[in-house]
């Protein structure tokens, strides 16, 4: 497995466990803009 694809895919989990965590820090930090 060479470098570049091994980044990829930790930046593809990252991503995946962080959207998630995001989507709530925003949903606490910026529930003004929610109907």
């Amino acid at each position: 497995m060479n470098a570049m694809l091994r980044l990829v895919a930790w930046l593809i989990a990252v991503a995946l466990v962080a959207m998630p965590v995001i989507a709530v820090l925003r949903g606490w930090v910026g529930a003004d803009h929610w109907p």
